[in-house]
């Protein structure tokens, strides 16, 4: 009977500790994209306006699209973005096109965002 019970307290201790270290893990990860959405957010000319879809991380690199307003209040419609919360750089798509290296954006999110 004893080693029942302390099979049973075994096997839920590493239960517990299994839901435990996943929840961190959630919990950070969820912390990482709530700083990525504020990187890309400096970047825009109305931050409040911002609507986010199709992101995914990657070793901590959030790609995804994002649309807002624009100067005269419209939306521009969704770009893509590649951000980097630990390092505190973001990567807009529209910002390379402007630039003419449009192509090297497009690298960067097929080596960095698209799955192997």
């Amino acid at each position: 009977m004893a080693w029942k019970a302390l099979k049973y307290l075994v096997v839920s201790g590493i239960v517990l500790a299994s839901v435990v270290y996943a929840s961190r893990y959630a919990y950070f990860n969820y912390y990482m994209e709530y700083q990525a959405k504020n990187l890309v957010r400096d970047y825009l000319k109305d931050p409040q306006s911002a609507v986010f879809r199709n992101i995914d991380s990657r070793h901590q690199v959030f790609c995804g699209e994002v649309n807002s307003r624009n100067s005269f209040g419209g939306m521009v419609g969704f770009s893509r973005f590649i951000a980097l919360p630990r390092d505190s750089r973001v990567f807009l798509e529209e910002e390379f096109e402007s630039r003419n290296a449009g192509e090297m954006f497009e690298q960067s999110w097929r080596l960095t965002c698209e799955p192997a």
